[in-house]
């Protein structure tokens, strides 16, 4: 039903003409201007389905030119299926969570504090930072070890989920529940390639637009590559297969992980800033990662370290004790990535030494 808006002279003077004007009017406005084409009469802000066959469609009208009718959402009235144009915009998360000392350079790189020259700056590749991949928006998703099959099998699970295709669109999806194989190929397996040791594998949800629903392994954290029919995705997290190529012992609930404690540095001695890499505890797409930090004492120290996510010493976190010396002093930390798989140590104990364990990290 549509309708000018408009009650014209002739159809107020007549109580009948007049009713049945105002009637037309409102059924217009409850319909939204329900038609195959758009309404003869156009006001800016007006929105209005679209009707075509099983789809219908609802827009706004902006009057802008170029940009006339801007989508809103779609129904799929053969399947019930609702798609929100540009939805998972505001559904996923900002993953865009750089020190606020970094400061963007270009499209390639950024600025950061450089340590070695204090009061510069120096840039370093966006590919090196901690930036994950755009994550699908779920409630209670349980991503874990399979039971029977612990070292090659994964259990996904959620209660509900929304996923993107490959323009933005998004669709949310019903219950998943599926089991992962990285010895397997196509859906609830690998993308492409057969399983290999040492390497973080990406877990994604995959959909179809009848509303299929699985699971999907893959090497990339970005572009998986998707079985046929499948149209949807939404990035859920990663594991690691070892060297002997097992999946490691995790449980993840939401965005947070769970690991078996895995040492990182044993007895570091740097008395200046130097990294350490987490590439054997924490994906490439990790935020945050949670653990113990352990300085030893010196003959004549106390034990006294810092750790931090820049070699510029962004989020510096310090260990000390005025314990006796050649004791030990732990702590448990929490930090946010800003270079991915990678924080910076320092030993501050002559003669002392510095360790490192990981337990914990976050999307």
């Amino acid at each position: 039903m549509q309708h000018s808006y408009n009650i014209t002279a002739a159809d107020a003077k007549g109580g009948l003409a007049f009713r049945a004007a105002v009637n037309a009017a409102l059924q217009a406005l409850v319909s939204n201007n329900l038609g195959e084409s758009a309404a003869t009469t156009l006001y800016e802000g007006m929105w209005q389905w679209f009707e075509g066959g099983s789809t219908w469609t609802l827009k706004a009208y902006t009057g802008v030119e170029g940009y006339e009718w801007v989508t809103i959402l779609t129904i799929d009235t053969s399947t019930g299926t609702l798609t929100f144009e540009g939805l998972a915009d505001f559904l996923l998360d900002d993953f865009a969570e750089y020190s606020e000392k970094a400061i963007p350079a270009d499209d390639d790189t950024i600025l950061i504090n450089d340590s070695e020259d204090e009061g510069a700056v120096k840039r370093i590749t966006k590919s090196s930072l901690s930036t994950p991949a755009a994550l699908a928006s779920y409630r209670d998703l349980v991503v874990a070890n399979n039971s029977s099959n612990p070292t090659y099998q994964v259990d996904v699970a959620a209660a509900a989920i929304v996923l993107e295709d490959s323009s933005g669109n998004a669709k949310r999806f019903g219950t998943l529940a599926e089991t992962v194989d990285i010895t397997a190929s196509g859906a609830n397996g690998l993308d492409t390639g057969s399983e290999a040791a040492s390497t973080w594998y990406h877990i994604w949800a995959i959909g179809k637009s009848d509303g299929t629903l699985d699971a999907l392994v893959s090497t990339s954290s970005t572009a998986p590559t998707l079985p046929e029919g499948y149209t949807y995705k939404g990035y859920l997290g990663a594991v690691y297969n070892n060297g002997s190529s097992n999946i490691i012992t995790f449980h993840q609930y939401n965005n947070d992980v769970s690991i078996m404690e895995t040492g990182v540095l044993a007895g570091g001695t740097q008395s200046s800033y130097t990294s350490v890499s987490l590439a054997a505890a924490v994906p490439p797409t990790a935020k945050t990662v949670t653990g113990f930090l352990s300085a030893v004492g010196g003959a004549s120290t106390a034990p006294a370290a810092y750790l931090a996510a820049t070699s510029a010493g962004i989020s510096a976190m310090t260990v000390q004790s005025n314990a006796a010396n050649n004791s030990t002093f732990t702590a448990f930390i929490t930090m946010k990535l800003v270079e991915a798989q990678t924080v910076y140590y320092k030993n501050l104990a002559t003669g002392g030494s510095v360790y490192l364990y990981v337990s914990q990290f976050s999307y």
